[in-house]
């Protein structure tokens, strides 16, 4: 078995085990991956993508296509946030996929499927309490899409992931959402919330070892009213 091999299936086990509630497997977890997810946070995250990501009310998405990093990216942005400010935070994710940890913030991760029954139920429940961040890791339904635009509205500072291959695309998706007639107030909504869009894909790096990620990034609520946007 090769040392790659090995490495993969071992952070298999640990996976299932702190999906099944063992807490050294969770502490393991965190242990491999955050000081690798703390270096890249801060060295290569996008310019002027932390610049978007402080406490306060506003709406920022996150978008790329299937596999294109945008998990990863997301993490990165509460981890970086987390390190900097004391917060509450609470992430909303399908699966959850990177354990974080508290730094000098509090974070609660919820998984769909195990500790709420979706997306919109967990964002419900999350504007109940004295939460300053959320992070939804995909937004696909109205529901969830009023949800997250109204928590932002409302002083949370949110982070959302989108599948869309462009900035223009990401808020065509959100408000693609709403029926047609309800379209043009909800475009105004987004434009007042939108602090903007980071959107993503990765790349051939050069020499041809690994994969890097190539940013667009699209700062305030101009990206809501760019052409092609719904």
């Amino acid at each position: 078995m090769s040392d790659s091999t090995a490495s993969w299936d071992s952070t298999l086990s640990l996976l299932t085990r702190a999906k099944a509630g063992d807490s050294q497997a969770l502490d393991d977890l965190a242990a491999r991956y955050l000081p690798l997810l703390t270096r890249w946070a801060r060295g290569r995250l996008p310019p002027g993508a932390r610049d978007l990501v402080s406490p306060g009310a506003g709406l920022v998405l996150v978008a790329s296509g299937p596999g294109g990093g945008k998990t990863t990216t997301l993490a990165a942005l509460i981890d970086d946030l987390t390190t900097r400010h004391p917060l509450r935070v609470v992430t909303i994710e399908d699966p959850v996929e990177i354990i974080l940890k508290d730094r000098r913030s509090v974070v609660v991760q919820r998984e769909v499927g195990l500790d709420v029954p979706s997306i919109a139920a967990g964002l419900r429940a999350a504007g109940r309490q004295d939460v300053d961040v959320l992070l939804v890791s995909d937004i696909g339904d109205r529901e969830s899409g009023e949800l997250a635009l109204g928590a932002a509205e409302t002083g949370r500072l949110v982070l959302a992931g989108v599948v869309a291959a462009s900035p223009a695309a990401a808020v065509s998706r959100l408000i693609g959402l709403w029926e047609t007639d309800g379209r043009p107030a909800v475009r105004t909504r987004f434009a007042a919330a939108l602090r903007g869009v980071l959107c993503q894909r990765l790349v051939a790096a050069k020499g041809g070892k690994g994969r890097v990620a190539e940013a667009e990034l699209v700062a305030g609520g101009a990206a809501a009213e760019a052409p092609g946007t719904a």
